[in-house]
C-alpha cells in the first residue's frame, strides 16, 4: 500500500506528464526531509511586515526603497 506522500507525489508528477520510480520518491522523500520544515515556516510566516518593493527587477539588487505599510 503506498503513503499519502508517495500518492501526492506520484500525482504531481503525472499530471506533469513525468512519472516516479522509487529512486525518484526517495530523493524527494529526502529534500523534503531536509527542506521541508523550512519552508513550512517560511510558507506560515506573517510577513506583513516587511517592506514592499515596488520596483522589484530580479536582477538588480534591492532598491532600498521599500516601505512598511
Amino acid at each position: 500500500m503506498e503513503d499519502e506522500f508517495a500518492t501526492f507525489v506520484r500525482s504531481a508528477l503525472a499530471r506533469a506528464g513525468t512519472e516516479a520510480d522509487e529512486t525518484d520518491l526517495a530523493v524527494i522523500r529526502l529534500a523534503d526531509a531536509a527542506y521541508g520544515p523550512d519552508r513550512e515556516a517560511l510558507m506560515s510566516a506573517d510577513l506583513s511586515a516587511a517592506p514592499v518593493e515596488h520596483d522589484c527587477d530580479p536582477s538588480r539588487p534591492p532598491s532600498g526603497t521599500g516601505r512598511v505599510r
